[in-house]
């Protein structure tokens, strides 16, 4: 069972990265009950995911049910939620850094919950029109920067990496989920 220090020190720990505060990782368990329950994340933050992927992304098509659209999105996100420990894995092993497996995948379960909240919260200031449209977008398109660089961040640090490292990590980690978002779609529709 999942200690509360597990759940409760993986999401302050996002919390304080999202401050760049490298000593954030040591509030990171280390165990794979850790590892386990950082999953709980990523499920959390799916909701949010889908919002944002049915209200900004569009559906496959005039063609394809919402509901099938929708189901594309999850399947494609748990997919993506899969496949980032085995990147991961391969990475940490590239980068000599094998004991930062655990602890990078960890961060980066915890700090996607993070930045899925940060990234609502700018839908819902766009949506509600509180903003003329051209400035909503940019502080959306803002809000997504802000997440690329935190997650850099936090690759960053949760590897023990250099800067160019974490954005090739990054860059890595948005291909490889844009393939797993493929990967559902023809799935669903073959």
């Amino acid at each position: 069972m999942a200690s509360q220090a597990d759940v409760f020190g993986g999401l302050y720990a996002a919390f304080r990265f999202v401050t760049f505060d490298r000593s954030a990782e040591r509030l990171l368990g280390k165990s794979r009950v850790a590892f386990w329950w950082s999953f709980l994340g990523p499920l959390l933050a799916l909701p949010g995911f889908l919002l944002f992927n049915a209200l900004f992304v569009g559906t496959l098509g005039e063609e394809v049910p919402g509901a099938l659209a929708l189901l594309s999105g999850a399947i494609g996100y748990g997919l993506g939620v899969l496949a980032v420990p085995l990147v991961l894995a391969f990475l940490s092993d590239a980068f000599e850094r094998p004991d930062n497996w655990i602890p990078a995948v960890i961060a980066l379960n915890w700090a996607g919950f993070i930045e899925t909240a940060i990234v609502l919260f700018f839908v819902a200031l766009y949506a509600t029109g509180m903003f003329p449209a051209a400035l909503g977008g940019f502080l959306l398109f803002a809000a997504m920067i802000f997440c690329l660089v935190y997650e850099w961040f936090v690759a960053r640090t949760a590897l023990g990496i250099s800067g160019l490292a974490a954005a090739g990590t990054i860059i890595l980690l948005a291909i490889v989920a844009f393939l797993m978002g493929q990967v559902a779609d023809i799935l669903l529709l073959a």
